[in-house]
C-alpha cells in the first residue's frame, strides 16, 4: 500500500486541477462575450 500522504496529495491536485478548468471556463466566457 503507498502512503496515504501521497494519495491525499493527489485528490487535492486534481481538486485544484478542477478548480482552475472551471475558472479558465468562466473566463473564456467573458472574453467571448466582450468581443
Amino acid at each position: 500500500m503507498g502512503s496515504p500522504e501521497k494519495e491525499t496529495m493527489s485528490v487535492s491536485l486534481t481538486q485544484t486541477v478542477a478548480h482552475l478548468q472551471q475558472l479558465l471556463q468562466e473566463v473564456n466566457q467573458q472574453l467571448t462575450k466582450e468581443k
